[in-house]
């Protein structure tokens, strides 16, 4: 499937298609938002409790490592290939980034952890416009707006 431009994704949103597959993309953001939020609270009781942030992005990744397995076995469509490099690097670049994500939590109070967390798609939004020399259009605005 071809990438949609971000006005035409934002108008079949918008125009209420049921079946659209931005529409699903909306509803897996806010089961996202929704899913770090219970995460991050979950994560600073078990803190409280003693665990370490890295043992719990450890733990977490192993979970999802299965979890995901399970779930491909399942309804999977495709077989597995082996992971090269890249996929290798970025595995391991989340890691960091929830053990980092989880050792804020431990050391700041959650809420603040949460909206800096949150901030990252104004950083990717600037990275975007300075490396691709574009400014982000109309639509990407306003959705940062309400961020």
């Amino acid at each position: 499937m071809a990438a949609k431009t971000p006005h035409t994704a934002w108008k079949s949103l918008l125009e209420g298609d049921r079946n659209s597959p931005n529409l699903l993309g909306m509803l897996a953001m806010l089961l996202t938002v929704v899913a770090w939020a219970i995460a991050a609270n979950v994560a600073n009781r078990l803190f409280l409790s003693g665990v370490q942030p890295f043992e719990l992005a450890g733990a977490s990744a192993t979970i999802a490592i299965f979890g995901l397995a399970i779930l491909d076995s399942l309804v999977g469509r495709s077989h597995a290939k082996p992971i090269d490099r890249p996929q290798l690097a970025l595995g391991l670049i989340l890691v960091g980034l929830v053990g980092a994500d989880y050792l804020a939590i431990q050391r700041l109070p959650v809420a603040v952890a949460i909206v800096l967390l949150f901030t990252a798609p104004i950083l990717v939004v600037l990275w975007t416009a300075v490396s691709s020399r574009c400014l982000p259009s109309r639509p990407v605005l306003v959705a940062l707006r309400r961020c």
